[in-house]
């Protein structure tokens, strides 16, 4: 692993009772953090970059919503398959690193 890509979390003083449940397996959010990143997480760097990359895909998730959003209020969506597309292409264009 390149050693720019690592990096230290520091939590507030209540997120670890918020964030652990998702680090001890068994637990149904372990489960459910196992299912929705589609693999065995053995780890505790494996499930806290499973966290975040859950919390990245919902953020995109919350940006497209957001220009779908605008660009029904600025009156310029058609509501076609190319166009959905266009849109997509162009926000992830803005999102991906």
């Amino acid at each position: 692993m390149d050693p720019g890509l690592r990096k230290t979390v520091n939590f507030q003083s209540d997120d670890p009772s918020v964030v652990w449940p998702f680090l001890d397996a068994g637990t149904p959010e372990h489960d459910a953090l196992e299912a929705l990143a589609g693999e065995a997480l053995r780890s505790d760097s494996a499930q806290l970059r499973a966290l975040v990359m859950l919390g990245v895909r919902v953020a995109r998730e919350a940006l497209l919503r957001d220009d779908y959003d605008a660009s029904v209020r600025a009156g310029d969506f058609d509501d076609s398959h190319r166009w959905s597309q266009a849109t997509t292409a162009r926000r992830r264009a803005r999102t991906e690193p």
